[in-house]
């Protein structure tokens, strides 16, 4: 499902950039027209009122590519005001770069490069890693007497079997309100907005993954 919100989004971004890269061009046409026009007749009231009107067109949408560049390359600590677009696009790059991972090797000692076996491998090394240790020979005795003497409260049947319930759709409504908005923990890039977005739509699903992986004790290649 992700993978084809993520193809139709990444379609859709590219009609909406052409868009706004033809609406830029226009507005700097424009600018540039109007410029020369005043300075020919630099008193003339609705020149000058539509050289302002086009000088704040093109301060809002190069206030939208900044933002847009900040958020996708991470930044939080941008103040209101900085405009760089350049440096953010270029830290942006330089951020989607660094999170890629264009080659592993693997435990057999063979490069892995294409990006299907790098998932497979990343998704292997997790789910060994996160895997419950059977053996308890490692653990030392004095290790075990401690814990095992250590004052825990204990939990009641009724408190057990909250905690050992499935997951119910208001429990993971309400960790997901929780979630601060541009914050895309995920290794699909998708932010937190998109889930709140769309919840009533995509619930029924997102659900079914959850306790699918609940009851199987096992995640999805794009969940590690």
């Amino acid at each position: 499902m992700k993978a084809e919100v993520k193809a139709v989004s990444q379609q859709f971004s590219k009609f909406l950039q052409t868009k706004k890269r033809n609406n830029l061009s226009l507005v700097r046409l424009n600018l540039e027209d109007l410029s020369e026009e005043l300075s020919k007749d630099p008193t003339n009231e609705e020149l000058q009122a539509k050289w302002i009107e086009n000088k704040k067109k093109l301060e809002v949408i190069e206030f939208g590519k900044t933002k847009g560049a900040q958020f996708r390359a991470g930044i939080k600590w941008a103040k209101e005001g900085e405009r760089n677009t350049k440096y953010f696009l270029n830290l942006e790059r330089s951020r989607s770069q660094g999170n890629t991972i264009y080659s592993l090797k693997s435990d057999e000692g063979t490069i892995i490069n294409t990006p299907q076996e790098v998932l497979i491998e990343i998704s292997k090394y997790y789910r060994s890693l996160y895997k419950e240790d059977k053996n308890r020979q490692n653990i030392s005795r004095e290790t075990r007497n401690f814990t095992n003497n250590l004052p825990v409260p204990n939990f009641s049947d009724q408190e057990k079997g909250i905690c050992e319930a499935e997951l119910s759709e208001q429990e993971t409504l309400a960790a997901l309100k929780s979630m601060k908005n541009g914050s895309s923990p995920g290794s699909d890039r998708f932010p937190a907005e998109f889930y709140k977005v769309f919840w009533a739509d995509i619930k029924d699903m997102f659900m079914h993954c959850i306790i699918f992986s609940f009851n199987t004790g096992s995640l999805s290649p794009t969940q590690c």
